[in-house]
């Protein structure tokens, strides 16, 4: 079973890997380290269980802890922000944009 309180751990360890000075808190592009990558495949697995999880509360007449959607969601959080301090730690620039001449960020992706 899982608890408000359980939601509520995985939010104070968001904030305090949100809190790493440099770490990425834009978009990236996964890939950049090995291990890294491996996050980013399990943040995909997941989102899915999160999805899957949706369809079945909208399909069934069982009722459905409504926890286990945050717990799902910061969860996935968690894993991104995982990969990213791998990231941070070993020197890998994985930013989507850059900066470009003090202009706007343009994507590394188009």
């Amino acid at each position: 079973m899982i608890a408000t309180e359980d939601v509520d751990k995985l939010m104070e360890l968001v904030h305090r890997i949100e809190s790493t000075e440099g770490i990425l808190a834009d978009w990236s592009l996964p890939g950049g380290h090995t291990e890294s990558a491996a996050y980013e495949i399990a943040r995909t697995v997941c989102r899915r269980a999160e999805r899957c999880a949706v369809r079945f509360m909208e399909s069934s007449a069982t009722d459905v802890q409504p926890e286990v959607l945050a717990y799902l969601n910061r969860l996935s959080d968690v894993i991104w922000l995982f990969g990213r301090l791998i990231e941070h730690n070993a020197g890998v620039n994985s930013r989507l944009r850059e900066d470009s001449n003090g202009g706007p960020e343009f994507s590394r992706a188009w």
